[in-house]
């Protein structure tokens, strides 16, 4: 059984102890995964964690939402914050293991426990599944355009009603992103390794006219960095504080095209 990892890292504490708090006795486990153990960690990186619950909401978007609140949260007590949640319960994490959700198999092989008195993390490694059941790749497909349309209805309202805000890039982001990945999973490929955006060109190639490879390229991309920077202070500090260049990232023009990007993808 792996053993509980210690990290000199100020602000880790304090995410332990908040998530304590707030589970309480429906609290399992938390495990740590991605960039900590693939080798490319560094000052700049983000620590990807997964709690492991009795019980949680069947909904997507509940869970969705309730990271999201997690990370606010955690910046009120640390302003760089960098984390990324998901939550299991425990038979979501075993029933994963046993159908090879891609996901799971990256954490379960890539990442390690920091808190796990039932050793879940052993117990779901040893059930583990090296390839994905038809099964789960059509639930992970249903889930995944599930939340993309979500987030596309919700940017297109922002849009229309001329919120053109940060609020309004970022759902459009999102949607673009989980339909790419929903995209991706229906051809069986694993959405957790590489660049998404480059993965996905290079699978639909044969699919994607010049203009809508282009059109990726310059605002898919383009979008997602910008997105990266505005929700993760700690990635560009100077951009995050300057007000000019958070007025021009507020873009008219990026909405637009990532729901334009959205609607070309779509029938593919």
């Amino acid at each position: 059984m792996n053993e509980k990892i210690e990290f000199n890292i100020d602000g880790f504490d304090r995410m332990y102890k908040v998530t304590r708090k707030i589970f309480a006795d429906n609290l399992l486990a938390i495990f740590v995964h991605g960039s900590l153990f693939d080798g490319t960690f560094g000052q700049l990186s983000d620590f990807d964690i997964v709690i492991v619950t009795k019980k949680m909401t069947d909904d997507v978007l509940e869970r969705d939402l309730f990271a999201q609140k997690m990370k606010k949260n955690l910046s009120q007590l640390w302003t760089d914050n960098p984390f990324s949640f998901d939550f299991f319960t425990e038979k979501e994490l075993f029933t994963s293991a046993e159908n090879g959700h891609p996901f799971v198999r990256s954490i379960l092989r890539k990442g390690s426990p920091v808190y796990d008195p039932k050793a879940l993390f052993s117990l779901a490694k040893y059930r583990l599944r090296n390839g994905m059941s038809k099964s789960m790749k059509n639930q992970m497909y249903k889930n995944l355009i599930f939340l993309a349309r979500a987030r596309y209805n919700a940017a297109k309202k922002l849009y229309l009603d001329n919120e053109l805000n940060n609020l309004s890039l970022t759902e459009a982001n999102s949607a673009l992103i989980l339909l790419v990945r929903a995209k991706l999973i229906k051809k069986n490929k694993n959405i957790y390794k590489g660049e998404l955006y480059q993965f996905f060109l290079r699978e639909y190639k044969d699919k994607l006219d010049v203009k809508t490879e282009r059109l990726i390229w310059k605002y898919g991309l383009h979008a997602n960095q910008i997105v990266s920077r505005l929700n993760e202070p700690h990635v560009d500090i100077p951009l995050q504080n300057s007000s000019s260049n958070h007025l021009k990232i507020s873009n008219f023009k990026y909405t637009k095209k990532l729901l334009d990007l959205y609607d070309l993808i779509v029938p593919l």
